[in-house]
This record gives C-alpha cells, structure tokens and sequence, in this order.
C-alpha cells in the first residue's frame, strides 16, 4: 500500500516518523504501492485534501484538528484514531480510539526498554518556532540539549532515548518522550500551539497536560505571537478549557469537546479576514522582520531575549516531568499492533479481511 502523511518542508520530527517507523514495525505493509490501499499515517491528517489515487484510506492513529475533515465516505477504513476529540469530531464511538502513531515505537525492540543510562535535558521546539530564533544558543547557554525538530528524524530519536527528560514544546515531542518512557513537561512557545491535538492525544492515555509559556527567543518571535490571532490562531486563549481537563475523569472529554466546538463555526466574513491576515504575514511582514533580522538589527534584544529563555529552560529542567501509567500506553501499543495486523490482511486480501469488511479494531467509515 502507498503511504501518506505530511512532508513538511524543511522536515518535522513528527511528521518524518513515518518515512520508516511503518515498514519498521510491519516490514511487508508497503510492500506493494498498487494494491489500491493508502495508509494515513502519524499526523494531524484528517482534513488534508487526499491524492486522486488514494483508493481504500487506513486510518491508524490518526488525528484531526479541530476544522470539520472532509466527509468520510466508503472508500475510508477507520482502523483506529488519535484520541477521544478526534474520535467525537467523525462521529465514532470511544472503541475507535487506539492513540497516536508514534506509539508504535515501543514495539520496536531498540526503542522498548530505557538505555543503561540516561541523562541531561532535551529541549524539543515547535517546528514553526524553530526558525524565528536561535533556540540552539538559549540551550547552550542553559546547558541543555537542543532537540532540533527539523533534523534528521532517527538522530534525534536516539538523542531523546538517552536524555532524562525533554521539555517539548512540540506534541511529538512529548508524544515520543512518553512513548520512550522518558519525562516530559509541556510547552507553549505561541499561540498557534493547538490545544486541541494535545488534548486529544493526552486524553488517550490520560496524561496530565498543564502547558508553561516560553518566552519569546527574539522579536521576530515576539511580533508574530502578537500579529498570529489576527490568522484565526489563539490557542493562549485556552487557559480556562485546559485548566478544566481532568485525566481521571471521563467526563471532562465530553464538556471540552462541547465547548471547542461552540467555537469552530466561524462566519463566512472572519474566515476571509482570517485568509487575508496569513497573506499579509507571508508577503510583507514577515520577508521585512527576516531582512531586518538578517541584517543584525535585531541582535542587540535578541541576544538578551536568548538570555531569558536559557534562564526560563534552566529551571524547566528541574521540574518534576510528566509521564502516563505504563499499563494504560502498553495497552494502546497492544490495540495499534492490531490495528496494523488488520491492515496487513487487507492488503493481503485475506479471507478474514474480506469475509468480516473490517480489522479487529476497524470501523468502516460509513458505519460511524
């Protein structure tokens, strides 16, 4: 079957799990690109316009955002999603969910068990953070080990393996973290930070999640987290719903879903102003700052904006890190395996696959 996710350019930590985790963790998956499956792998990737030549879509460990995703019709196969919100998004019951993805990489024997020894502090930025300031000098400078979430994907994996605790203001990093039974705490580097995936995926496996904001890294950092509202994006603004959330309580999936989605429907009129405000980001604003920032203009209050951060990550990294019960993240990497048996025997065109029309933890789209 053919894979799809989101290769962003530049790479992403998350995103560029996929290249080889899949195949990694069932080797003949992708065997044979033409037998008229697509695997949606690990990524927010329900809403992304899928390629003509997509024919059956495998959903495992999938999410959403908060956007409605395109219409599910009979040519999707839902295996298995991200979490509760995304689950309650497509209108599927609470068995569809199995968790993210990247889950799977307690499968795999060099990732299943910690290292002799661990130690140091990783620090894991948001892939969009990462090129508005110089977060490499702020960890050097706190003595931390900056996790650069655009490098090569399986020498960060190692890196993260080895470190006694990362500071993630990237999802994936934290998902990883858990994952390798490595302690985490959560980041918000910018108001375009989705709550609503990290909800949905801590909510998979009932993890705490009480986010601390970073300081900005430089003043193109800054003018951006200031300008980014006016985009549609203002997840600073979700303080109360976070503070709300309680891994223990079932419930609290339901009045959070309830109240994102009073929120989602935004008139006609502010969508276009929204559109219109990315533009005026992408064409002027932002080629002017990176100029401007090019030129040294800015180094002056950079350099003592970098100095804050290092402070702030010093004594980030002495806090207590969060991790879900081991039990709870075996079972999910127990319900992902079989999600991707299912998908094996459907490309296989097993008798038990075409016999049943669906895996063990499958649910045809139009079923939901």
């Amino acid at each position: 079957m053919k894979l799809f996710y989101y290769k962003a350019p530049g790479g992403n930590f998350g995103d560029d799990l996929n290249a080889w985790l899949w195949s990694s963790v069932e080797p003949q998956l992708l065997a044979d690109p033409d037998d008229g499956y697509t695997l949606v792998g690990i990524g927010t990737l329900l809403g992304i316009k899928m390629p003509a030549d997509s024919g059956i879509k495998l959903v495992i460990g999938t999410g959403t955002g908060l956007e409605q995703p395109q219409p599910l019709d009979d040519t999707w196969k839902v295996l298995g999603v991200r979490g509760p919100l995304t689950a309650r998004v497509l209108g599927l019951p609470p068995t569809a969910v199995v968790g993210d993805g990247a889950f799977l990489l307690r499968s795999l024997a060099a990732y299943r068990t910690a290292p002799p020894t661990r130690s140091g502090v990783g620090f894991m930025p948001h892939v969009y953070a990462a090129s508005l300031g110089d977060w490499g000098d702020a960890c050097r400078q706190a003595g931390i080990t900056y996790l650069d979430p655009r490098a090569e994907c399986r020498e960060t994996l190692d890196t993260m393996h080895s470190c006694s605790m990362v500071l993630a203001d990237a999802m994936h990093g934290a998902i990883v973290s858990d994952t390798l039974r490595v302690p985490w705490v959560p980041l918000i580097s910018s108001c375009e930070i989705n709550t609503f995936k990290w909800l949905d995926w801590a909510m998979s496996v009932k993890a705490a999640y009480r986010p601390t904001e970073l300081r900005y890294i430089s003043v193109l950092h800054a003018v951006r987290d200031w300008y980014w509202p006016l985009t549609g994006w203002n997840h600073k603004a979700d303080a109360a719903l976070i503070e709300s959330y309680d891994p223990q309580d079932p419930r609290s999936t339901d009045s959070i879903f309830e109240r994102f989605l009073a929120r989602r429907h935004a008139s006609p009129l502010k969508r276009r102003l929204n559109r219109a405000a990315q533009g005026v980001w992408r064409r002027i604003l932002l080629p002017t700052l990176k100029g401007l920032q090019r030129r040294g203009l800015f180094e002056p209050i950079d350099r003592r904006l970098r100095a804050r951060v290092a402070a702030q990550l010093r004594e980030l990294g002495t806090r207590q890190g969060i991790l879900s019960e081991t039990a709870v993240l075996d079972s999910a990497v127990e319900r992902l395996k079989a999600c991707v048996r299912s998908a094996r025997e459907l490309a296989d065109g097993s008798a038990a696959a075409s016999a049943h029309g669906r895996g063990p933890a499958g649910l045809d789209a139009r079923d939901a």
